[in-house]
């Protein structure tokens, strides 16, 4: 899942416990970058509440966004989604 996805369809595609990531537009983005050899620099986890769309992100502090607006912060709107297929018990 991409950002070409429109808005109608990305409510039927997104999923809680959906991870995104974006290049965020901070100061320490390209930091993140080149230690984690990553194009992106920022990620959160997706999860709804009454309809809408958020992202529990860590920054300081640890806080939910709107999914619109965190969006909006990264570099020129640009984000993927991804979706575990399985989790494994230990």
């Amino acid at each position: 899942m991409t950002n070409s996805a429109n808005k109608d369809n990305q409510s039927n595609e997104i999923k809680n416990g959906d991870l995104i990531f974006q290049t965020s537009l901070s100061g320490q983005s390209k930091a993140i970058q080149l230690t984690t050899n990553s194009k992106y620099s920022h990620c959160g986890i997706i999860f709804s509440d009454e309809g809408h769309f958020y992202v529990f992100e860590a920054v300081q502090p640890i806080k939910s966004t709107a999914l619109e607006e965190w969006i909006a912060l990264g570099e020129n709107g640009k984000y993927v989604i991804k979706r575990l297929k399985t989790l494994t018990k230990y």
